[in-house]
């Protein structure tokens, strides 16, 4: 099942074409790596790897959007391998798969979803796209708060008198209004 989990910075993703989000698939079963490649290919650029050795190289490589990882692959602590994610901030929503319900250690370890075994190829779809969304709606909502902050400095600005504002003044009030209306759109 799915439980969010710590924010992260979070600024890529949607804003490319379905086809164009990255998703690393992190699998210790080689079959179910190729078959969970296989499955979300048909809608992302999706790349599998068997080893935590494989993963912190595909992430520079490969700068994911996504991260669908067994913990199994993991020859280094769940924590410490967040640790070195958040520290090179990589921009990624990360999956943890998990054979049981998870308990509390589990959801308070700092992923971001969690889906169980065994693994449907619709559910993990959903899964891809639903962290994918949330990825966007993070990114918006961090443009929007940077930009309604650009324009309260404007407004209190002795230096930008509101006659000389014109359409640079314009212009950013018409990305609040469209960002203001993405984010409308995802919450759809």
């Amino acid at each position: 099942e799915q439980y969010p989990s710590r924010s992260r910075r979070t600024e890529s993703s949607m804003s490319h074409t379905a086809i164009q989000s990255r998703v690393l698939v992190a699998e210790s079963d080689v079959e179910k790596a190729h078959q969970h490649t296989e499955w979300l290919s048909e809608s992302y650029h999706a790349e599998p790897v068997a080893t935590d050795t494989e993963v912190l190289g595909q992430l520079d490589a490969l700068r994911p959007d996504v991260l669908l990882l067994d913990d199994a692959v993991l020859s280094i602590d769940q924590e410490d391998l967040l640790r070195i994610i958040d520290n090179k901030e990589y921009n990624l929503q990360i999956i943890l798969i998990v054979d049981d319900v998870p308990d509390f250690d589990i959801v308070e370890a700092g992923f971001d979803t969690y889906v169980r075994r065994p693994l449907a190829c619709e559910r993990l779809r959903k899964t891809v796209t639903q962290s994918i969304h949330r990825a966007e709606y993070n990114k918006k909502l961090n443009e929007l708060y940077t930009l309604t902050q650009q324009r309260a400095e404007l407004d209190v600005s002795e230096t930008v008198a509101a006659s000389e504002r014109g359409p640079r003044y314009a212009a950013l009030t018409d990305r609040i209004d469209e960002v203001e209306s993405e984010i409308d759109a995802l919450l759809n």
